[in-house]
């Protein structure tokens, strides 16, 4: 009688570790997975840099020279999109409303004291 008593505790623990065994394999194996498409080239596609700002001011003319050193560095394409108004609502709220793939990007200022920096 001690002796089933034993061998059903053993085959419990059994039991109990392969399953443990089986939910921490499930467990990890997304992660593993996506290390994969993780280490595959950033910009597999083009990247949208949305300058929050109207054409030809400062703002702009950064995110053409960061898009250009961008691209020598990474060696994808970055295109920059001007969508100014409304205080810098209009861009920052595309950029809100994109999707999470990470090829959207957002260059704006927030200089409360720009225009005595840089004349108009």
């Amino acid at each position: 009688m001690a002796k089933t008593r034993e061998l059903k505790m053993a085959s419990s623990r059994r039991q109990v570790l392969k399953r443990a065994a089986v939910v921490t394999v499930g467990i990890a194996a997304p992660a593993i997975l996506r290390i994969r498409t993780a280490l595959a080239a950033y910009p597999d596609r083009a990247v949208k840099v949305v300058v929050a700002n109207s054409p030809g001011g400062p703002s702009d003319i950064i995110a053409r020279l960061m898009a250009v050193s961008w691209q020598q560095a990474m060696g994808g394409s970055f295109i920059v999109e001007n969508k100014g108004g409304a205080g810098g609502n209009i861009g920052m709220g595309s950029v809100a409303r994109a999707d999470p793939d990470r090829k959207t990007r957002l260059l704006t200022s927030s200089c409360s004291g720009c225009n005595d920096i840089i004349p108009s």
